[in-house]
């Protein structure tokens, strides 16, 4: 069973890592560098579209061990989409398979969640295959990379927390029950539906 800090500990960051992931649709607009590296954004009506969220950790909506719940944040074909190269390039050129951020982060979150959940739960030595390592390895990079992207400058207050059998107490903040303002996340979900290739 995890330690009340160890609980902590994740649940901060969880949310820390669910900020930032939505969080990161509010950056300035990417441009593509050269026309073979592709659109550089979603090419969405509204890109900069704000939503509210009050984020609220109690409410529970992706239980740690509900696999379905967290695969159903990623639309079929892991996100992924077909566009032309760039706005620019001659239709002849085709379309091009693309991975949206959002939904690569999404998926990213969800490999290190079963990771934690298949160590937590092991009945022998705590060990994970060599693959989900590398998986693992690979998506904290990318988590680690869209927070610092992302650079959410929301103030949220700290609370003090101690652990009574340990004789710590720190303090940390959650993000739960503050607003952060996030792109309509819904709008671009509703993009890639509509650009996959079946």
């Amino acid at each position: 069973m995890l330690t009340t800090k160890a609980t902590t500990t994740l649940l901060f960051l969880s949310s820390l890592a669910l900020n930032a992931i939505l969080y990161f649709k509010m950056s300035p607009p990417r441009r593509a560098i050269s026309a073979s590296s592709g659109p550089g954004e979603l090419p969405l009506a509204s890109p900069h579209t704000h939503t509210a969220l009050e984020f609220d950790l109690g409410a529970h909506h992706y239980n740690i061990t509900d696999a379905g719940s967290w695969t159903s944040l990623v639309p079929a074909y892991g996100g992924h989409i077909w566009l032309r190269p760039n706005a620019g390039s001659p239709a002849r050129s085709g379309e091009n398979e693309y991975a949206v951020g959002l939904f690569s982060d999404l998926r990213c979150l969800d490999v290190i969640r079963a990771a934690f959940v298949s160590l937590r739960d092991a009945s022998g030595p705590s060990v994970i295959s060599a693959e989900q390592e590398v998986d693992v390895d690979g998506c904290l990079g990318q988590i680690q990379q869209a927070i610092r992207c992302a650079s959410d400058i929301t103030i949220e207050p700290t609370v003090l927390e101690c652990d009574e059998q340990l004789g710590i107490c720190d303090s940390g903040a959650s993000g739960d029950h503050v607003v952060h303002q996030c792109r309509d996340w819904v709008q671009v979900r509703q993009f890639v539906e509509r650009h996959q290739r079946r």
